[in-house]
C-alpha cells in the first residue's frame, strides 16, 4: 500500500517510473512467496475458499485496471505474471465480484483523489 501513495504522489515522470519500478520488485516478492509458501494454491491461499490475505491483498490488486486508467500509467504488467495471473483469477471470486467497487466510480474517486496530491 505505501508504494501507491508514493506513486499516486510522484511529482514526474521519473520519479513516477521509479516508483512503478519499485512496485514491480515488490510484486516479484510476493510472486516469490507465492510460489514457496502456497504452490498450487492460486488464487485461494488457504486452499478452496477466500481467507483474510486474499481479502487483503485482493481487494487492492483486484482494481489494478482502474489505477492503471486514473493515473494514466501501467503499474502491473507482463513483467509480474503470476502476480496478474492470480489477480484475474480472484477477481472471479463471489466475494470479491460481490465487494469491489465499479471500475467507472473507482476511477472517478481515483482521479478526484489524485488531483488533491497534486496540489
Amino acid at each position: 500500500m505505501p508504494i501507491f501513495y508514493i506513486i499516486f504522489g510522484a511529482k514526474g515522470k521519473e520519479e513516477k517510473e521509479k516508483a512503478i519500478e519499485d512496485l514491480s520488485q515488490v510484486l516479484k516478492v510476493f510472486e516469490e512467496g507465492i510460489e514457496k509458501d502456497f504452490p498450487g494454491q492460486n488464487p485461494f491461499f488457504n486452499g478452496e475458499s477466500l481467507g483474510y490475505l486474499g481479502i487483503a491483498i485482493g481487494s487492492l490488486g483486484c482494481n489494478y485496471k482502474a489505477i492503471h486508467e486514473a493515473i494514466g500509467a501501467e503499474l502491473i504488467s507482463e513483467k509480474n505474471p503470476k502476480f496478474l495471473s492470480w489477480v484475474n483469477a480472484m477477481k472471479i471470486c463471489p466475494l470479491m465480484e460481490e465487494t469491489l467497487p465499479p471500475h467507472d466510480k473507482l476511477v472517478a474517486r481515483l482521479r478526484v483523489h489524485l488531483a488533491s496530491t497534486q496540489a
